[in-house]
Protein backbone atom coordinates (compact mmCIF):
# COMPACT_ATOMS: atom_id res chain seq x y z
CA UNK A 1 0.00 0.00 0.00
CA UNK A 2 1.05 3.54 -0.90
CA UNK A 3 0.14 6.37 0.94
CA UNK A 4 0.58 10.11 1.23
CA UNK A 5 0.58 12.57 4.21
CA UNK A 6 -2.05 12.77 6.81
CA UNK A 7 -4.41 10.26 6.47
CA UNK A 8 -6.17 7.89 8.90
CA UNK A 9 -7.16 4.36 7.47
CA UNK A 10 -9.23 2.17 9.74
CA UNK A 11 -9.84 -0.92 8.82
CA UNK A 12 -8.41 -3.59 6.02
CA UNK A 13 -7.45 -2.76 2.54
CA UNK A 14 -7.36 -4.08 -0.14
CA UNK A 15 -2.91 -4.77 -1.57
CA UNK A 16 -1.71 -2.53 -3.82
CA UNK A 17 -3.99 0.47 -2.40
CA UNK A 18 -2.36 3.83 -3.61
CA UNK A 19 -3.96 7.02 -1.78
CA UNK A 20 -2.83 10.25 -1.52
CA UNK A 21 -2.58 12.96 1.05
CA UNK A 22 -5.43 14.11 3.43
CA UNK A 23 -7.82 11.35 3.17
CA UNK A 24 -10.06 9.30 6.00
CA UNK A 25 -11.28 6.00 4.66
CA UNK A 26 -13.42 3.70 7.16
CA UNK A 27 -13.44 0.23 6.14
CA UNK A 28 -14.62 -2.96 7.19
CA UNK A 29 -11.93 -4.15 9.67
CA UNK A 30 -13.14 -8.35 10.42
CA UNK A 31 -14.36 -10.99 6.88
CA UNK A 32 -18.04 -10.28 7.84
CA UNK A 33 -18.19 -6.20 6.70
CA UNK A 34 -18.85 -5.20 10.00
CA UNK A 35 -17.97 -1.63 11.73
CA UNK A 36 -18.54 -0.42 15.13
CA UNK A 37 -17.99 2.59 16.70
CA UNK A 38 -19.31 2.89 19.87
CA UNK A 39 -17.85 5.02 22.21
CA UNK A 40 -16.83 8.79 21.47
CA UNK A 41 -13.83 9.42 18.96
CA UNK A 42 -12.72 11.41 16.52
CA UNK A 43 -11.32 10.12 13.35
CA UNK A 44 -9.77 11.95 10.69
CA UNK A 45 -6.84 14.97 10.15
CA UNK A 46 -8.22 17.23 12.54
CA UNK A 47 -11.00 15.98 13.71
CA UNK A 48 -12.91 17.05 17.01
CA UNK A 49 -15.58 14.99 19.03
CA UNK A 50 -17.54 16.14 22.36
CA UNK A 51 -19.00 13.95 25.09
CA UNK A 52 -20.91 10.82 23.35
CA UNK A 53 -20.20 12.11 20.10
CA UNK A 54 -17.88 10.44 17.14
CA UNK A 55 -16.28 13.00 14.20
CA UNK A 56 -15.22 11.09 10.62
CA UNK A 57 -13.38 13.35 8.64
CA UNK A 58 -11.01 15.58 7.73
CA UNK A 59 -11.28 18.63 10.56
CA UNK A 60 -15.07 16.91 11.24
CA UNK A 61 -16.50 18.09 14.51
CA UNK A 62 -19.64 16.47 16.06
CA UNK A 63 -21.17 17.15 19.95
CA UNK A 64 -19.04 20.24 19.97
CA UNK A 65 -19.92 23.84 21.00
CA UNK A 66 -20.67 26.54 17.62
CA UNK A 67 -17.79 28.44 18.01
CA UNK A 68 -18.89 30.89 15.89
CA UNK A 69 -16.40 33.56 17.78
CA UNK A 70 -15.27 36.69 16.68
CA UNK A 71 -11.28 36.32 15.53
CA UNK A 72 -10.08 38.27 18.21
CA UNK A 73 -11.85 35.42 20.71
CA UNK A 74 -11.72 32.28 18.46
CA UNK A 75 -8.32 31.16 20.14
CA UNK A 76 -8.68 30.80 23.79
CA UNK A 77 -12.95 30.41 23.25
CA UNK A 78 -11.25 26.86 21.35
CA UNK A 79 -9.13 26.25 24.00
CA UNK A 80 -11.13 26.53 26.46
CA UNK A 81 -13.80 24.18 24.55
CA UNK A 82 -11.01 21.42 24.02
CA UNK A 83 -10.28 21.41 27.77
CA UNK A 84 -14.30 20.79 28.34
CA UNK A 85 -14.45 18.31 25.85
CA UNK A 86 -11.10 16.01 27.20
CA UNK A 87 -12.78 16.47 30.58
CA UNK A 88 -15.85 15.40 29.16
CA UNK A 89 -17.56 18.73 30.94
CA UNK A 90 -20.63 19.36 29.72
CA UNK A 91 -21.37 22.17 32.26
CA UNK A 92 -18.43 23.72 30.71
CA UNK A 93 -19.40 23.45 27.29
CA UNK A 94 -23.04 24.50 27.99
CA UNK A 95 -21.47 27.46 29.54
CA UNK A 96 -19.43 28.36 26.22
CA UNK A 97 -22.64 27.96 24.04
CA UNK A 98 -24.55 30.34 26.29
CA UNK A 99 -21.48 33.12 25.64
CA UNK A 100 -21.68 32.36 22.29
CA UNK A 101 -25.07 33.22 21.94
CA UNK A 102 -24.99 36.25 23.59
CA UNK A 103 -22.29 37.62 21.56
CA UNK A 104 -23.88 36.36 18.65
CA UNK A 105 -26.73 38.80 19.14
CA UNK A 106 -27.11 41.94 16.63
CA UNK A 107 -26.96 44.03 19.99
CA UNK A 108 -25.48 41.68 22.14
CA UNK A 109 -25.73 43.32 26.09
CA UNK A 110 -22.52 43.64 28.00
CA UNK A 111 -23.96 42.70 31.40
CA UNK A 112 -25.42 39.35 30.02
CA UNK A 113 -21.91 38.55 28.70
CA UNK A 114 -19.80 39.33 30.83
CA UNK A 115 -22.39 37.06 33.85
CA UNK A 116 -21.70 34.25 31.27
CA UNK A 117 -18.59 34.59 31.65
CA UNK A 118 -18.43 34.67 34.91
CA UNK A 119 -19.95 31.54 34.55
CA UNK A 120 -17.27 30.09 32.39
CA UNK A 121 -14.37 31.03 34.32
CA UNK A 122 -15.94 29.51 37.87
CA UNK A 123 -17.02 25.85 36.06
CA UNK A 124 -13.01 26.27 34.29
CA UNK A 125 -11.16 27.40 37.46
CA UNK A 126 -12.92 24.09 39.12
CA UNK A 127 -10.94 22.13 36.24
CA UNK A 128 -7.75 23.76 36.71
CA UNK A 129 -7.49 26.29 32.92
CA UNK A 130 -6.25 28.79 35.10
CA UNK A 131 -3.42 29.67 32.26
CA UNK A 132 -6.23 29.06 29.23
CA UNK A 133 -8.60 31.59 31.52
CA UNK A 134 -6.54 34.86 31.84
CA UNK A 135 -5.79 35.14 28.21
CA UNK A 136 -9.63 34.10 27.06
CA UNK A 137 -10.09 36.66 29.92
CA UNK A 138 -7.76 39.81 28.15
CA UNK A 139 -9.23 38.81 24.69
CA UNK A 140 -12.66 38.88 25.89
CA UNK A 141 -12.83 42.45 27.64
CA UNK A 142 -10.74 43.69 25.14
CA UNK A 143 -13.22 42.58 22.66
CA UNK A 144 -16.36 44.12 24.31
CA UNK A 145 -14.45 47.51 24.75
CA UNK A 146 -13.46 47.91 21.55
CA UNK A 147 -16.94 46.59 19.82
CA UNK A 148 -19.06 48.82 22.26
CA UNK A 149 -20.92 45.45 23.56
Amino acid sequence: MEAGKFNTIIGNLPPGSKIGDGNTIVNAADANGNIFYNTPMAVGYGAKAGPGSIAIGAFAGAGLPDLSFPPELQSEMESLVNVAVQQGNQQLILAIEKLTAELRQPMPKKSAALTSWEAVKAIASVDGAYSMLAKASTALLAYISQNGV
